[in-house]
Order: C-alpha cells, then sequence, then structure tokens
C-alpha cells in the first residue's frame, strides 16, 4: 500500500522527469506553479500535478493565463 507521501513524491517525480524530456525551463515553471498553487489555494496533489502537466504542455500561453497572476 502506497502512502500519501510516497504518491506524492512519486507524482513530483513524474512531473519533473516528464519536464526534463521536454526541457529544463519548462520543468522550473511547472513546479513553482504548481507549489504555489498548492500553499495558496489548497487545491488536491492531483489537481496540482495535472496543472504542472498542463504548463509544460503548453509553455507560455498558460503560465500568462494562469501563473502570472499568481506572480509565478
Amino acid at each position: 500500500m502506497v502512502t500519501p507521501l510516497a504518491r506524492s513524491l512519486l507524482g513530483w517525480a513524474g512531473v519533473y522527469v516528464y519536464g526534463k524530456l521536454l526541457g529544463g525551463v519548462e520543468t522550473v515553471r511547472a513546479l513553482n506553479f504548481g507549489v504555489h498553487f498548492a500553499l495558496q489555494k489548497n487545491f488536491r496533489l492531483i489537481w496540482v500535478i495535472r496543472l504542472g502537466l498542463l504548463t509544460l504542455h503548453w509553455g507560455p500561453i498558460t503560465h500568462t493565463l494562469l501563473g502570472a497572476s499568481y506572480g509565478v
């Protein structure tokens, strides 16, 4: 059985590895956005990971629309 902490670490590791395959800058942007959103908006971790992956996919467009208003 996987503990919530282990699941969280695996999720973030997945975002990081996936981002490394696409490019380093997008990884940092996605992780910063995800952490900021988790701390400020208190969303569930799965949604933070999904938002991070969305940021990786759409890059500057998503960052501008979603991240800029939160100071990321």
